[in-house]
């Protein structure tokens, strides 16, 4: 998913939530010493008129405690919360995509 900021300030997405797990969380993915790694980002800054790409082998979201099986093709509703606009709720899709070797065992 791609995060634009509309607005004429800087803002920066610092939270995400969804019913559909336990937890969500914003982590980026990162070589380092030849190893792929995945680190906790606390805080997203998006500049005015930005955007941010969250996607698989990048800066991605990683639900944690699934309660139920993701089905490809449903839906679900995530919140969204920025320092400066609030919370925004939006519909994910789930795609058919297999998870990436960076995210096994994660």
């Amino acid at each position: 998913m791609s995060v634009r900021n509309n607005g004429s300030e800087g803002d920066s997405l610092i939270g995400i939530a969804t019913a559909a797990a336990e937890s969500a969380e914003i982590h980026a993915t990162k070589e380092e010493g030849g190893l792929t790694v995945m680190r906790h980002v606390g805080t997203v800054p998006i500049e005015p008129g930005g955007s941010v790409r969250l996607a698989p082998g990048g800066m991605h979201v990683m639900l944690v405690g699934l309660k139920a099986p993701l089905a490809t093709g449903k839906s679900f509703p995530v919140v969204l919360t920025f320092a400066k606009a609030g919370a925004v709720e939006i519909w994910v899709e789930v795609s058919g995509r297999e998870p990436t070797p960076a995210h096994t065992g994660h």
